[in-house]
């Protein structure tokens, strides 16, 4: 329903009706409304589409103008944006014309936007679009030279050139600030919000900066309510709190040793330990480091960097990616994707576009073009052409093809090995492959020879075949296709196996746990409800819903009391009992009460302690070396710990000393340079404006 009348449809044809239902415009148009498919109708007129093209219609289905246009749609202003074919080119071009049809500004234009008064419009030179503003008379305000045109409020216009900078103009055309903002919003209470150098400040409606950019993000909130907030500081200290140097950030990583990833209001680069900047400062992502490479975008297009921040191919990927020592690209060109693969030194390897590069086995990579299939080698030679319906299955020397909708299998010098036929085939080696035809599948050989066949489910081993009968258990079957021995870790009724560890596999039989031996061995009968891994000699097993431990003779070392236990790790086990946990060691003893949260073992052997969302630190001994009293704690593995309480952070040693004090926002530890990077925080604050214009 719009403005009490709604479309309907009659045969495959359109028309209007009000809102009694009665029929106003006939069925008798491909569309009603606009190009958008939307409907609507101001001054009683809308569209109507006939054999491809749109004209103007009143309520009262007396046609305003002959179907003339390619697209139609309501602009401001009781305005019309219109495009036709031009006169001497495929091409369509952009006008504006009012609701009785007559021309406002001609079609001449790749792109209009009403602005009250003026008019955003597009110039297609050459390969490049250009902005420009016009007025309602067609008479150029601001020329044709820039890359965009936005408007920011009735009366400005934030116009971008050639490098990305912008400048303020007036609906008059005159330029009221310098190339150098980044971007600006629009304005509220005749400011706005404008980026320079990833920093925030002011602007009024003359073109004056009222707050320099010094902020990292302004609120507006009324004409003289304006606050902001300030880019933490960030300080460069050593483990004695010495001071190095200072920079303002939002966030810092550590990256690689003497490069460090920064950020600041969405934008990142990579800087060295000088605060030298060693890329540009407007990139949008950056990936982690892959062979000495990363990925990175800037705007909305990738490219690659050097760990030291030097360009190794520029961002005019529409995606990327690294993967096996290898750089994939791709450019969506002609309506098409072209991928192509580039090595680490920035050499393009492949000679044609691809449409998909697919992951390969050693140095071969299917690839698609044209609609067809090949493989390529990582020197980018298409060694397979591509005319393959798929490629579905690549070994070193046979790759499995679907031709012509049927399957076979191929060398490298696209020799049929296997003429195509019209079942999957599954490669097992040079031998060997597997044919599946309905139920039945075949082991064969590449002479035509059948070796073996079955209508159960076959899984390929290396060197050998599991057959899954159908009580569940497996035939190994070798590729001569001779049944071998039944493997009694798969036959022996087990209804579970699990990895070993020490020798020795769980094993589940009659709903109790055991263990077997590699030689199938049944060496601790299966009388237990649940068991752990062997580790340090010992396992745990579980007896009347308890937990304790057994060692490889069955003998109980530690009787079952615990609710929970952990594997034993130099000499220790994580016990739990009455929802707490605690230290035991492999004599049962208890070295950590059952008084913590949880307990966690770090790859140094250190032990973290949380005790009600409070963290410490125990040694490998469980001998405490800092209660639980922090909220945060990071062992740093280099005699210090990251330390934190109510949002605050700083550098401790194991006596629970500060040598960085507690007051940071963040703290970042650099282990190659061993030092600190610490965040300064700061909050919102009243901001000062210098002038407001009226």
């Amino acid at each position: 329903v719009n403005q009490n009348f709604w479309v309907f449809e009659e045969a495959g044809k359109k028309g209007v009706k009000n809102h009694a239902g009665e029929i106003v415009i006939p069925a008798t148009y491909e569309a009603m409304g606009w190009s958008n498919g939307k409907f609507s109708a101001p001054d009683e007129v809308t569209g109507y589409q006939l054999n491809g093209y749109w004209g103007l219609i009143s309520l009262k289905n007396k046609p305003v103008t002959d179907p003339l246009y390619s697209t139609l749609r309501p602009a401001a202003g009781n305005l019309l944006v219109a495009s036709r074919q031009g006169k001497f080119s495929h091409r369509h071009f952009q006008g504006l014309i009012n609701f009785q049809g007559k021309v406002i500004i001609p079609f001449q234009y790749e792109r209009l936007q009403v602005e009250g008064l003026r008019i955003i419009a597009v110039n297609r030179i050459g390969q490049q679009y250009l902005y420009g503003v016009v007025d309602m008379s067609n008479k150029t305000i601001i020329p044709f030279s820039y890359r965009r045109i936005y408007a920011i409020n009735n009366l400005r216009y934030a116009v971008e050139n050639g490098t990305g900078k912008k400048a303020i103009f007036t609906d008059q055309g005159k330029q009221i600030t310098e190339f150098v903002l980044d971007s600006i919003d629009n304005f509220s209470y005749n400011l706005a919000i404008f980026y320079q150098d990833h920093q925030q400040g002011l602007i009024d409606i003359t073109g004056e900066k009222v707050v320099e950019p010094l902020y990292k993000a302004i609120e507006v909130q009324g004409p003289e309510a304006v606050r902001g907030i300030r880019f933490g500081k960030w300080h460069v200290l050593n483990s004695r709190n010495q001071q190095f140097g200072e920079f303002l950030f939002d966030a810092i990583q550590v990256i690689y040793p003497g490069v460090y990833q920064v950020s600041k209001n969405g934008k990142v680069w990579l800087m060295d330990s000088t605060g030298a900047d060693l890329t540009p400062m407007d990139i949008n992502y950056l990936g982690p480091i892959q062979d000495g490479i990363m990925v990175f975008r800037k705007d909305e297009k990738y490219g690659f960097l050097r760990k030291d921040g030097s360009q190794l191919l520029p961002a005019r990927f529409d995606s990327a990616y690294l993967e096996d020592g290898f750089l994939y690209a791709r450019r969506f060109t002609t309506e098409k994707d072209s991928w192509m693969l580039y090595d680490t030194l920035g050499t393009r390897r492949t000679s044609f576009y691809y449409e998909k590069i697919g992951v390969g086995k050693g140095p071969f990579l299917p690839v698609k073009r044209r609609g067809h299939w090949g493989i390529m080698n990582t020197d980018g030679e298409e060694v397979v052409p591509c005319v393959y319906d798929s490629i579905y299955d690549v070994k070193p020397h046979r790759i499995a093809v679907k031709f012509h909708g049927e399957y076979g299998v191929i060398d490298q010098q696209e020799n049929w090995i296997l003429l195509p036929q019209p079942d999957p085939v599954q490669i097992i080696d040079d031998q060997y492959y597997l044919l599946r035809r309905g139920i039945l599948t075949q082991l064969r050989s590449f002479d035509s020879t059948l070796v073996y066949f079955t209508e159960n489910p076959v899984m390929v081993k290396t060197g050998y075949l599991l057959e899954r009968l159908s009580n569940g258990k497996f035939w190994k079957i070798d590729l001569q296709g001779r049944i071998q021995n039944l493997d009694e870790a798969l036959n022996g009724g087990f209804e579970e196996i699990r990895e070993p560890s020490e020798g020795f596999y769980g094993i589940k039989k009659d709903g109790m746990f055991g263990f077997i031996d590699a030689n199938n061995k049944l060496r601790i009968a299966n009388r237990y409800q649940d068991v752990g891994r062997f580790r340090d000699g010992f396992a745990a097993i579980k007896i009347r819903d308890r937990w304790g431990f057994i060692d490889k003779y069955e003998r109980i070392v530690i009787q079952p009391y615990y609710d929970q236990v952990g594997e034993f790790q130099n000499g220790l086990a994580v016990v739990k009992r009455n929802g707490k946990t605690g230290l035991i060691n492999q004599k049962g003893e208890s070295v950590l009460k059952p008084q913590y949260s949880t307990i966690t073992f770090l790859a140094n052997d250190r032990i973290v302690l949380e005790q009600e969302g409070k963290y410490g630190m125990a040694d490998r001994n469980g001998i405490i070396l800092i209660n639980p009293r922090y909220e945060f704690l990071r062992d740093l593995d280099n005699d210090y710990l990251i330390a934190g309480k109510r949002g605050k952070f700083g550098l401790i040693t194991f006596e629970g000393v500060n040598t960085i004090p507690m007051i940071y926002s963040q703290l970042v530890y650099d282990p190659f340079s061993n030092r600190y990077f610490a965040e300064e925080g700061r909050e919102w604050e009243d901001v000062e404006v210098k002038m407001v214009s009226d």
